[in-house]
């Protein structure tokens, strides 16, 4: 039988925020967000009886679940310090719910714990600032790498099994998004490996099922290296985990050559030019797409968007290929020609450093 750790050390808050009287966690995974409000919990009893001290209410039926929560927050405890009480999925709680949760917010109990969850639906910002001004927010963020990677350390470090480096990142990598199945998959490792077991890549390969889903930005990463074999691989993640339509993938493509179009032949000075004509909040991505558009150049970047252009009739029924065939041609075409840049860069460097070898000046 597996062994998994107490809830306090899978999801640790720092030692001031289990003071507060207010905690919502938002996310789009629903289980994720539950697992981390459960961790939570956990934390909270420290070790009570639930049945004691836990009211939970779900918003999306009938019931005016919302009030009764609000009830239960302002009951004194019977028989613990304090009352937990639990409102799940309040992205679906209709306005005038919000506006009397709200005001709950604005003046909470001191006698209970309110924990909120959101996987679904738009909070008002006002709720969303009585939370913070009373209370924790946390984002339960999964397509972002840094929140993402840091989780799976967390629930790894928690887990009765340890992995060593490699093995750590082929578990990022094959994971993606899919969040959901780490549990599971660290539960299975320790059935069959035992308590405390220091675990190799070989020795979790053979457990991880099917890669997760991934971040649409590592196909375009994957074309614009010029890696077919990568590329294709990240495509296939994206439309065999459901995670896009092919209309959605292309649209993805079409926006990155959009951006490298907009750029090209503009005398920029850096990164920050771009940054200011593409609209981006961040350098980097900026950064990236400017040395990419220079280095494919208008005819290569006119090739592209012929291509995309084909696939997207192909892909409204021009063709009798199928979605992911026409678009795994397309992902190989579009990596064609950032080889093709590569090439061409690589054989004018070689070309301007034969000439400064050649090159003898006057009255040597």
């Amino acid at each position: 039988m597996a062994r998994r750790e107490s809830s306090s050390e899978q999801h640790e808050l720092p030692t001031d925020d289990k003071k507060k009287n207010v905690y919502l966690f938002r996310g789009d995974d629903s289980s994720i967000v539950d697992q981390a409000a459960h961790d939570l919990i956990g934390q909270l009893l420290d070790g009570g009886d639930p049945a004691l001290s836990v009211e939970e209410f779900q918003v999306g039926g009938e019931t005016d679940v919302v009030s009764l929560a609000i009830d239960a927050c302002r009951t004194p405890p019977f028989f613990s310090d304090k009352r937990i009480v639990v409102l799940r999925n309040i992205g679906k709680a209709s306005a005038s719910d919000l506006t009397a949760l709200e005001d709950y917010l604005r003046s909470p109990s001191s006698t209970s714990c309110l924990v909120l969850t959101a996987s679904s639906g738009k909070l008002p910002a006002t709720v969303v600032a009585a939370v913070r001004e009373n209370g924790v927010i946390e984002e339960l963020n999964q397509s972002n790498f840094r929140w993402r990677k840091e989780w799976i350390n967390k629930k790894v470090t928690a887990s009765s099994v340890r992995l060593d480096r490699e093995a750590l990142e082929q578990l990022e990598e094959h994971i993606g998004t899919d969040l959901n199945r780490l549990e599971s998959l660290l539960d299975t490792l320790t059935v069959v490996y035992g308590d405390k077991a220091k675990l190799s890549v070989e020795e979790i390969v053979p457990f991880l099922g099917r890669a997760g889903s991934t971040e649409p930005w590592r196909l375009t990463d994957r074309i614009d290296a010029g890696d077919v074999s990568q590329a294709l691989a990240v495509l296939n993640r994206l439309l065999i985990n459901g995670q896009f339509h092919p209309l959605a993938v292309l649209a993805i493509l079409y926006k990155h050559y959009e951006s490298l179009l907009k750029l090209d032949g503009l005398p920029l000075k850096g990164a920050v030019d771009a940054q200011k004509v593409l609209g981006l909040s961040n350098e980097l991505p900026a950064k990236k797409l400017l040395v990419m558009s220079r280095k494919l150049g208008s005819g290569r970047l006119r090739e592209a968007i012929v291509l995309l252009g084909r696939a997207d009739l192909d892909l409204r029924g021009a063709t009798n290929l199928s979605p992911q065939i026409v678009l795994e041609i397309l992902v190989a075409r579009l990596t064609r020609l950032s080889r093709l840049a590569d090439q061409t860069n690589r054989t004018k460097q070689a070309l301007r450093s034969s000439a400064r070898k050649r090159y003898v000046p006057p009255g040597a």
